[in-house]
């Protein structure tokens, strides 16, 4: 359960509330408006009536393809994407409430590797001769001779110091707002320069950094956003205190995060006095399932120049609110299983009704065993007598295609959540994978191809009807972030296509996913699709849980009766089962009985 999320851009005035990540995975976003905002925007959220039911529309989407836009303020859309090198760049702070952030509310948000929000240098602005802007703007250089110090949010700004010595001139900006709080803020500026040398009369401090939060159900982020702090100057010989980096927050029920996140400070300026670096920012990632990659999150304080002293600016902060399932699925199992102690008490008094009909046999055993034994003997009942027998069975003869048989395989991090058994989901997908790689055999002109897919596509085993090299091959199976499954669907199709594959091989795909496309679109996996199937093959889609797009796996079919849902990942094999990918021996005819095969056995 992620809590409430409200977002502040300055500590003082909370001015919006997110909304709540709610223990269904739905996302529930509520926005309240101070006075002054709500008189800007009028016609944003009408009070409902019951002649405006009819009225509500769906909001627009923001597709961005090559393009670049200046945003600010909050904004609601449909779908968020951004591919082929777009850029939102936050628009700069201008005094106004509504510069200097932005906030997306979306269903979907995409931002694909080339692509990037910036808000770098767009945060509280430097002043000539003074104090940077913001609740920790650093000192400027008041007297001859001194720089100006660093800007503050998550850490504190680097001190500005005197001409040519260690010694402080201007004391750094502090830290403001929350580590892990509903607060997001802009990055405070740094100092000015001291006025010694004239020029210094028209300089300031660095800018800090912007403020963008994004609120969806769904965020995918292979590319970058960055709110970083503005370096200090250096004009006529003084030094001008680095902004401080600014803040990211994204909150949502799934969370594909590989792209680079920076709330850097900027660095102090370089001369014979040094200004102060910039504290870094606050990055705050909420969500629910999903994955992100703690290795892209950049919140370091800028360098400062403190001739000899340390004045770089304090790094900043990054919290990441994400619940972890298992530990309230075992308290709710142990109330499962503690009342069954309970039900001996119970079936405790029906034995004591039943008591009486019971009667019977205690007295009835006894005279029986002693009157039974006498009369048994003259009496024998008769007993089977079972001989060994020698049989061979031939295979009628039929003649059948060879099978050529890709498996693409999720492999992205959210495989490793827990089944209805405990063990991952990917252990599951395995394991059924395995169960069809045990058919291999009947045929020698059958294969099996393994392929998986997370931030890129890897054939783990070429086509092949080596069952040990398979079976290898699906224990070496590892997860990592990021979800082609575009990418997974080319390389099967490609493997399928190769000179060695028979010519009259009946070519079948079976892709198997929990989730979806990241970094790369539905659009991207429903077209690789069509290639495939445009080639012949045969394509099974099998979604795995609840955050699997129907609609695009249908697509991925190219035939509605090809997706099948999996409820939970211990149900795949029971789908594979029914798939049947490679015909089972003999054609399937038996002419002797045999021992009745397992529920989730593929040759069933």
């Amino acid at each position: 359960m992620i809590a409430l999320v409200r977002v502040r851009f300055r500590p003082t005035v909370p001015i919006r509330l997110f909304g709540a990540l709610v223990a269904t995975g739905a996302l529930a976003i509520a926005a309240t408006q101070p006075a002054q905002l709500r008189a800007q925007t009028p016609t944003a959220t009408p009070a409902p009536t019951a002649d405006a039911s009819p009225s509500p529309t769906p909001p627009p989407d923001l597709i961005l393809d090559g393009k670049r836009v200046q945003l600010a303020g909050e904004l609601h859309y449909g779908r968020v994407v951004l591919k082929n090198r777009s850029v939102i760049e936050v628009q700069r702070y201008s005094g106004t409430d509504n510069t200097g952030r932005i906030e997306l509310h979306a269903d979907w948000i995409e931002i694909d590797r080339t692509s990037k929000i910036v808000g770098d240098e767009n945060g509280y602005r430097g002043v000539v001769r003074n104090n940077g802007e913001g609740p920790g703007g650093g000192e400027g250089g008041q007297r001859t001779f001194d720089g100006g110090a660093g800007g503050g949010y998550g850490g504190r700004g680097g001190d500005g110091v005197l001409d040519n010595v260690p010694t402080t001139a201007a004391s750094g900006g502090r830290s403001y707002g929350t580590a892990c709080g509903d607060d997001l803020d802009r990055g405070s500026a740094g100092g000015a320069p001291g006025v010694a040398d004239s020029g210094g009369d028209t300089a300031k401090g660095g800018n800090g950094g912007a403020a963008v939060a994004l609120i969806a159900d769904t965020v995918l982020i292979t590319g970058t956003i960055t709110v970083n702090g503005e370096d200090g100057i250096v004009s006529a010989n003084d030094a001008a205190g680095g902004g401080a980096g600014g803040g990211i927050m994204v909150r949502a029920r799934r969370l594909q995060q590989s792209g680079r996140l920076e709330a850097k400070g900027g660095i102090g300026a370089v001369t014979d006095d040094g200004g102060g670096g910039g504290g870094g920012g606050r990055i705050k990632l909420g969500y629910i399932v999903g994955s992100h990659s703690a290795g892209a999150l950049s919140i370091d304080g800028g360098r400062g120049d403190g001739n000899g002293r340390k004045n770089d600016g304090e790094r900043g902060s990054i919290c990441i609110a994400v619940p972890t399932p298992t530990p309230t699925v075992r308290p709710s199992l142990t109330p499962i299983h503690s009342p069954t102690p309970t039900i001996p008490p119970d079936t405790a008094t029906p034995t004591a009704t039943d008591t009486e009909p019971p009667t019977e046999t205690p007295t009835a055993t006894p005279t029986e065993t002693s009157t039974m034994t006498p009369t048994a003997t003259p009496t024998p009942t008769p007993r089977p007598v079972y001989l060994p027998i020698g049989l061979r069975e031939d295979c009628p003869k039929t003649t059948r295609p060879p099978i050529a048989l890709a498996i693409v395989l999720d492999a992205s991090t959210s495989m490793l959540e827990p089944t209805r058994q405990g063990r991952t989901k990917l252990a599951a997908a395995v394991d059924a994978a395995s169960t069809v790689v045990s058919l291999l055999g009947a045929d020698a002109r059958d294969g099996i191809a393994l392929i998986t897919f997370n931030d890129q596509a890897h054939l783990i085993a070429p086509l092949t009807d080596d069952k040990g090299a398979l079976r290898r091959a699906l224990g070496s199976v590892v997860a990592a972030p990021g979800s082609r499954l575009d990418a997974g669907i080319r390389l099967g199709a490609a493997t399928l296509a190769r000179p060695d594959v028979p010519m009259d091989a009946v070519r079948r795909l079976v892709v198997l996913t929990d989730g979806l496309p990241n970094p790369s679109t539905p659009a991207d996996a429903i077209a690789a699709a069509q290639t495939a199937r445009a080639a012949g093959i045969v394509v099974d889609a099998i979604g795995v849980g609840d955050d699997v797009d129907p609609g695009l796996l249908r697509a991925v079919a190219g035939d509605p009766a090809r997706y099948h849902a999996a409820p939970d990942a211990e149900d795949i094999a029971t789908i594979f089962a029914d798939l049947r990918f490679i015909p089972p021996p003999c054609g399937g005819a038996t002419f002797w009985p045999s021992a009745p095969q397992p529920a989730q056995s593929i040759t069933r």
